[in-house]
């Protein structure tokens, strides 16, 4: 029996930081035999960063499979597309799932920008952004600009 369509969590958009490791991870369920799940990007397919973890469903024939690939993402991976592939005996051709990184360069909390501008007009800040003290603020790497989205 033909596995489910591999789901990548997270997709369409992986949101990953910059020099931070991250397992990608992908599942196709209901197989029979289990499927084997493969990782490609870029023409290149990962064999050594990936791991699966196979389990049968209760009181049933069929398998699902978990696939995790770590990477460790750059700044130059901003839109790279990682590729999640399954297939097994019932398959005559691998079912796939595609997603897109997004590559932040780092998290900032209010609080920790507020510290940062503490010399310039903290009164003002801390009035504005009084309730918005745990919200993110995103910096993502596209080129070589940072763009501030949250604002």
């Amino acid at each position: 029996m033909p596995p489910n369509q591999p789901e990548i969590e997270g997709s369409p958009r992986v949101e990953v930081i910059a020099q931070k490791p991250f397992n990608l991870t992908c599942s196709a369920d209901n197989g029979k035999p289990a499927p084997d799940i493969m990782w490609h990007s870029g023409g290149q397919q990962f064999i050594n960063d990936t791991f699966q973890v196979v389990s049968e469903l209760p009181g049933e024939k069929r398998q699902n499979t978990t696939g995790t690939l770590t990477i460790v993402p750059r700044k130059s991976d901003q839109g790279r597309q990682y590729e999640c592939s399954a297939i097994n005996a019932a398959l005559k051709y691998p079912k796939k799932n595609t997603a897109t990184l997004e590559v932040l360069c780092k998290y900032y909390s209010i609080s920790n920008i507020m510290k940062y501008y503490r010399a310039k007009c903290i009164s003002n800040l801390m009035n504005y952004y009084s309730t918005c003290i745990s919200i993110l603020i995103k910096l993502y790497c596209i080129s070589n600009f940072m763009v501030v989205l949250g604002i």
